[in-house]
């Protein structure tokens, strides 16, 4: 790091660029060229758990929609309803590894059903420290578009459409892109709040 004058960012982004350079295999998803690449269902789920298993130091994630993801498991094949729940699983079991190691999830209760999956989650959830669930108020009538950070060098977006809640993401690793997305996270934690 004192080669990098005690910045911290500019540590993590030489140590990343080296990691590539000295040959690490391109994470599950990634677009030889760099740029964004669409996802679909299954592939999508593929690629997140992917990028959970490749993290080092830092998850954050949004889930800011109006059904829980069990209600969305339905709509699946049993093949991507079997790689979502181990996101979703393998996600809070990241946190509990050694090392430092922390997932910040932001979720919304806009309704009842949503208020109820809250309460299960936080329950399923509190015997892991390093995991941490934020609310976030959400009153608009459509899901956000949602995100997971995974350290300082991908960006997963997810978009929902249409009345089957049909999922398409983007997988990002442009370096400002996901600046900016660390920036927005950060804005959506601060007017956040802990569950009840």
């Amino acid at each position: 790091m004192q080669a990098c004058g005690g910045d911290v960012r500019a540590w993590k982004g030489r140590w990343t660029e080296t990691d590539r350079i000295l040959g690490a295999e391109p994470p599950v998803g990634a677009d030889a060229s760099g740029e964004p690449r669409c996802l679909t269902g299954q592939d999508f789920y593929k690629v997140m758990l992917a990028e959970v298993h490749q993290a080092r130091f830092r998850i954050m994630t949004t889930f800011i929609r109006h059904r829980p993801p069990e209600y969305f498991l339905g709509f699946t094949d049993g093949e991507t309803a079997r790689i979502a729940s181990a996101y979703f699983s393998d996600v809070v079991r990241w946190s509990a590894l050694p090392g430092h190691r922390t997932v910040r999830r932001i979720v919304c209760a806009p309704n009842p059903e949503m208020e109820e999956w809250v309460k299960r989650f936080v329950q399923e959830t509190s015997a892991y420290p390093r995991h941490e669930i934020r609310v976030v108020d959400w009153s608009l009538g459509v899901d956000a578009i949602n995100m997971a950070v995974f350290d300082d060098s991908v960006v997963l977006l997810a978009f929902t459409s249409g009345s089957a809640q049909q999922l398409t993401g983007f997988r990002i690793e442009e370096p400002e892109f996901v600046r900016c997305s660390v920036g927005h996270f950060e804005q959506l934690w601060s007017v956040s709040s802990k569950p009840l």
